[in-house]
């Protein structure tokens, strides 16, 4: 069954012909029902077990609509429980079946709705109060926000500073964060700098910018800025040696390749295997190309010595890239 939402459970408890209403109790005693009451729905019903053919089932969604074979077996109270067939509001002899009207009369006579009415309105009341305490937090902390910026705004860069690191708290980037950093960089604070510098690379995408940011940080004194400086400068050598390596390695290729290119004799191996036969600016070559024989002609000066790729489409030499 389902006590969630606006359902609250409540007993009646009968005593001397009269029923009394109660936030507490047990069925397993005599003269006791549970009843369940929705105020926002108007809406009261007997808290009870039922029976079907297959089996002794408890009612889930509709209480008054269940019912009850006395004639299935004998039922008692500690045994059976909450069952409708104990219970005082069920009539019939074959089948019972909650009388509502019944139900209504000792819910209304034994103050149990006026109960539930009172319990569902301090509910309410609580609830409000708790959204009208929510509401002056957000109004206070509101007010709270606006007089601190108004400070800041008056106050030297640390205090931008700090604004700036109120507004990004735990996050990577916050505009309004970003906007109090530069106006403490504008200052000259160092660590606003860094902050800037990092909002370029982790939410710009801009490492030349982050870098003119980090020098300005490192220069205005921050150790951070500088380590990170440092850092992507080291980087930067690191790429440029190799730049370089790779360009003295392509000279030396070049070279290679035009000295091969002048000398060439038959005999010779080449990237197309070995040299039969040399013509002016052809040069024969014996590699099997599939459809198309074991000897071709290639340029000179597309001809390369041994290690580069070889390469043939439709029988058409293709130079390596």
């Amino acid at each position: 069954m389902d006590y969630s939402g606006d359902w609250e459970i409540y007993f009646l408890i009968g005593n001397k012909g009269k029923w009394v209403a109660s936030k507490n109790g047990d069925t397993k005693n005599e003269n006791v029902e549970a009843i369940r009451v929705n105020v926002k729905e108007k809406d009261i019903r007997l808290y009870a077990w039922g029976n079907r053919p297959n089996g002794y089932t408890p009612q889930t969604h509709n209480p008054a609509i269940w019912k009850c074979s006395p004639s299935l077996g004998k039922y008692e109270r500690e045994s059976g429980g909450n069952n409708i067939c104990l219970s005082e509001f069920a009539d019939g002899m074959f089948i019972a079946e909650i009388n509502q009207q019944k139900l209504l009369d000792a819910a209304q006579s034994s103050g149990l709705i006026a109960m539930a009415e009172h319990d569902y309105q301090a509910k309410l009341d609580e609830i409000q109060g708790r959204n009208i305490a929510q509401l002056a937090a957000q109004n206070r902390a509101e007010q709270d926000r606006l007089a601190e910026d108004q400070h800041a705004e008056h106050g030297n860069a640390e205090a931008k500073y700090q604004r700036g690191l109120f507004y990004l708290g735990t996050a990577s980037y916050n505009i309004e964060a970003e906007k109090w950093m530069e106006k403490a960089a504008a200052q000259g604070h160092a660590l606003a700098l860094y902050k800037l510098a990092l909002f370029q690379v982790g939410n710009y995408h801009n490492e030349a910018e982050a870098e003119k940011l980090l020098k300005r940080s490192a220069h205005a004194g921050s150790e951070e800025a500088r380590v990170a400086l440092d850092s992507i400068q080291a980087e930067q050598k690191r790429v440029e040696l190799i730049e370089k390596q790779a360009a003295v390695y392509q000279v030396k290729e070049r070279q290679q390749v035009a000295a091969f290119r002048k000398s060439v004799a038959s005999g010779d191996e080449s990237n197309c295997g070995p040299v039969i036969e040399v013509k002016g600016k052809l040069i024969k070559v014996a590699t099997a190309v599939a459809n198309y024989g074991n000897e071709h002609w290639v340029r000179r000066d597309e001809i390369y010595p041994s290690g580069w790729e070889c390469r043939f489409i439709n029988g058409q030499y293709q130079p390596p890239r």
